[in-house]
């Protein structure tokens, strides 16, 4: 899965595929709470996608989204891969800014 708005060990969201459901969890001083689960079929490469502007957030997995969630405000920069299973490999991380004000510009040439 994926992990946005990492500040510490208690307190991020993360999205992810359990097996069966897709889901989005909020973790606030140390307690998680699911905001969204759905069923979703494992797909081989599947892809999981969130979106969070402000307090909104939608998850996509093998690009079916999910309902809006309402996520904590964060100034968190911090966003990276999230796993359970140690077993698990990773590739083809993808991070898309978005804003239209040129806050961006100097990413393009990454």
């Amino acid at each position: 899965g994926v992990v946005a708005r990492y500040e510490d060990a208690n307190n991020y969201i993360i999205a992810y595929h359990d097996g069966t459901n897709f889901k989005v969890d909020k973790v606030v001083a140390g307690v998680t709470t699911n905001l969204s689960s759905t069923v979703r079929a494992y797909a081989a490469g599947g892809n999981i996608r969130l979106t969070i502007r402000g307090t909104s957030a939608v998850g996509q997995y093998a690009s079916n989204a999910s309902s809006a969630v309402t996520v904590p405000a964060s100034t968190s920069v911090n966003h990276g891969l999230y796993t359970t299973d140690t077993g698990n490999t990773f590739d083809n991380l993808q991070y898309w800014p978005t804003g239209s004000e040129g806050q961006y510009e100097g990413m393009s040439g990454l």
